[in-house]
C-alpha cells in the first residue's frame, strides 16, 4: 500500500471544535472523492504523553500503488480538496510523507 501521510494543525484562533468540524463535514467528503483512493482515514488528536499536542490530527491517503497516486495529484478534486486545507488548517505547520506500509502483524 502506498500512502500520503499528513499531520494538521488547526488555524491559528479557530477552535479544537471548529477545526474538527470543518475536517469532518466539509474536508472528508473532497477528499473520499479523489480518484484512485484506496482507503481514507483520519487520527484526530486525542492526547499526548507529552507536555503538548504537536499537531491536530493526522490524514491518511491510501493508494494501490504510485502511479495511482501521482493520477489523483493531477486531478481536479485533489485541486478543490487543497484549496479547502487553507479554510482549517495552518498549511505553513503541515508535514507530509509518502510511506510505503510494511504490515506486521
Amino acid at each position: 500500500m502506498f500512502k500520503l501521510i499528513a499531520t494538521l494543525h488547526r488555524k491559528p484562533g479557530m477552535s479544537r471544535e471548529e477545526f474538527l468540524k470543518h475536517w469532518r463535514d466539509v474536508h472528508v467528503p473532497l477528499v473520499a472523492d479523489l480518484p484512485h483512493l484506496e482507503g481514507y482515514v483520519i487520527n484526530p488528536f486525542l492526547e499526548t504523553m507529552d507536555d503538548k499536542p504537536p499537531y491536530d490530527g493526522i490524514a491518511e491517503l491510501w493508494y494501490e500503488d504510485r502511479e495511482k497516486f501521482e493520477l489523483s495529484l493531477a486531478s481536479p478534486q485533489r485541486d478543490a480538496a487543497r484549496a479547502d486545507l487553507a479554510a482549517f488548517t495552518d498549511l505553513t505547520r503541515m508535514t507530509r510523507a509518502i510511506v510505503e506500509e510494511h504490515r506486521i502483524i
